[in-house]
């Protein structure tokens, strides 16, 4: 079984006042576990290649650094998070769902 975060409840800046419910986000993974702590630190485990298309940015800088996570097969990370929000591609999302492929 695949599990995925859906993210929603979008805005564009993280102190942006909401009337409604925001925009649709996108759905991220397969990952390989996701794992929360604390409420506030959303960590994550996805294949090199998911990876390398949800987070282009990180994973070219580690590349480019050397860095050992872009060797393995799987990529351990976390979403940045500014206050209660999940920072994603510069937009903010206030809600996110977990979903399998099953």
């Amino acid at each position: 079984m695949s599990v995925y975060l859906h993210l929603f409840h979008g805005r564009d800046t993280a102190t942006e006042d909401m009337d409604g419910f925001g925009y649709e986000g996108p759905t991220l993974g397969p990952f390989k576990y996701v794992h929360l702590t604390y409420m506030s630190d959303l960590k994550f485990s996805m294949e090199k290649i998911a990876f390398s298309q949800a987070f282009p940015e990180e994973f070219n800088d580690w590349v480019e650094k050397g860095f050992s996570n872009a060797d393995g097969e799987f990529c351990e990370w976390h979403f940045d998070q500014v206050g209660d929000l999940i920072k994603f591609k510069g937009k903010f999302y206030g809600d996110w769902s977990v979903t399998s492929d099953e």
